[in-house]
């Protein structure tokens, strides 16, 4: 019988930790942890990647490797600095994002850019460590949940 080969992905574009973002990007962490442990207990193989926008973020996340006992099932990185104007941008996105947060705000909080940015970077990242893997868009296909980035060998 052949093991299936799961690539799983999530790309997290906040650029800190403050308020609710630290305890969902753990919350992430875990389900994807979970995701890639649950794969490997049926037999196949499973890894997951987790793209995160600051080193002070991967530091943060790479903690709960040890934490919760996830061995190899996840690797956690960055992307490689931004060029000037896009970072910019993104702090733009940011800011206004977070001001689109607080009570009596217009609008909603719009993160196009940043999940742009991160999924891209995820995407460079998984080729980077699984040049066989081929993106998988069917999102009825995916295990568990919709992830970033779902890929199979």
């Amino acid at each position: 019988m052949t093991r299936k080969k799961h690539i799983l992905g999530m790309a997290k574009s906040s650029l800190n930790l403050k308020g609710g973002k630290g305890p969902k990007l753990e919350l992430d962490f875990l389900r994807l942890v979970y995701a890639v442990q649950h794969l490997r207990a049926r037999g196949d193989y499973a890894k997951g990647y987790l793209l995160v926008m600051t080193e002070d973020i991967r530091k943060r996340a790479k903690s709960w490797i040890g934490k919760y006992e996830a061995g190899d099932t996840i690797v956690i990185d960055i992307p490689p600095p931004l060029p000037p104007d896009k970072q910019e941008a993104l702090e733009a996105e940011k800011k206004r994002n977070a001001g689109a947060i607080n009570p009596g705000s217009p609008g909603d909080a719009v993160a196009v850019l940043g999940k742009q940015l991160g999924e891209d970077a995820l995407r460079k990242l998984i080729e980077l460590y699984e040049p066989e893997v081929r993106e998988v868009k069917n999102e009825s296909a995916f295990p568990d949940i919709r992830w970033d980035f779902y890929g199979q060998v």
